[in-house]
């Protein structure tokens, strides 16, 4: 049965929080705080308000974010090689908290401003789908040990000295169809 949302809390203290199959979260969600988290699996997109508070989403099913949806807070996405699609409305990360993104392909539908720290593990893909990813005084992107990142039909701009960066040796970085705009050494 389908289930029409208003805006939902996951609190930290439940273990199995869940988005299931036929949740229509058309208010948005927030996940309570830092150690909570839950699982997508809904067919339905997601609009209005998303706050992660530092908290992790999993996604067992691709999650697309229709418009209007503002991200208030950011938090851990686990992708597990499932689609993490922003509309429009979606132009930044948030500085307040870090993004993680693990195993996720992100698609863009408008510029993405990263004003705060992103950081990468397992398998993700940025494409871009010929928009900018533009760095802030503050953004950053860092690829963690074995880490691999896809820049795909993307353009970045606003990039400086540590901008974009692989913690070691191990994680890897492959430009596909992009335009890289380096404003430093």
């Amino acid at each position: 049965v389908v289930s029409v949302e208003d805006l939902v809390t996951f609190p930290s203290v439940d273990s199995d929080n869940q988005m299931l199959s036929f949740g229509f979260f058309k208010s948005g969600f927030s996940l309570e705080d830092n150690s909570t988290t839950c699982t997508f699996s809904s067919i339905f997109p997601v609009a209005g308000d998303i706050s992660l508070h530092g908290g992790m989403l999993c996604l067992d099913t691709d999650m697309i974010f229709q418009n209007v949806t503002r991200m208030n807070t950011s938090g851990y996405f686990w992708g597990n090689s499932h689609m993490l699609d922003f509309c429009e409305s979606v132009t930044s990360f948030p500085a307040s908290s870090d993004t993680t993104l693990k195993d996720t392909k992100l698609f863009l539908n408008s510029d993405l401003n990263v004003n705060g720290i992103v950081v990468v593990k397992g398998d993700c893909t940025i494409n871009g789908r010929k928009n900018r990813v533009r760095f802030g005084s503050g953004g950053h992107i860092i690829l963690k040990p074995g880490a691999t990142l896809r820049l795909k039909n993307v353009e970045l701009d606003g990039v400086i000295e540590n901008s974009l960066w692989c913690e070691d040796d191990s994680a890897s970085l492959y430009l596909d169809s992009m335009r890289w705009a380096q404003d430093a050494d």
